[in-house]
């Protein structure tokens, strides 16, 4: 069960991370609200959905987050290395209201995340237990 409110934290931090990426770009907004507050507040609303209505968070969409989330650091910063290792950090740093810490140090609280958090899902998959090729179930993927 705790594996559960893991993974709705992970994917409601990883599509706050999607929408303020998204909400950064509109400048108009961003001036005048701080739409990173945004990462927070969905990783708890994660956190509310599973617990209020049991829905359950399958790897494949938490996965599949991670790679929108990949796909438009690319896309939205122009394949420059500087931006990637400042928009992303800039945006986790005034979200979490953390301007007492280095880039770099949020650089490495991000990574540190991604890591752990996929080394924990990855660690409670249910692997088949057969060794024929043509008995593959699906459990291995919640």
């Amino acid at each position: 069960m705790g594996n559960e409110y893991f993974k709705s934290f992970f994917a409601g931090f990883i599509a706050g991370n999607i929408l303020a990426m998204i909400l950064n770009q509109w400048i108009y907004l961003e001036m005048r609200v701080n739409v990173n507050l945004v990462i927070p507040l969905s990783a708890i609303s994660g956190i509310a959905v599973y617990h209020f209505s049991r829905i359950k968070f399958k790897l494949k969409i938490i996965f599949a987050l991670e790679l929108i989330f990949g796909l438009l650091v690319c896309l939205l910063y122009n394949f420059s290395i500087e931006s990637y290792s400042i928009i992303p950090a800039s945006i986790l740093r005034e979200g979490f209201l953390l301007t007492s810490l280095s880039l770099g140090e949020v650089n490495v609280i991000i990574l540190l995340i991604f890591v752990i958090a996929n080394f924990v899902l990855l660690k409670n998959l249910k692997w088949p237990s057969h060794t024929l090729p043509g008995n593959i179930d699906n459990t291995m993927i919640e």
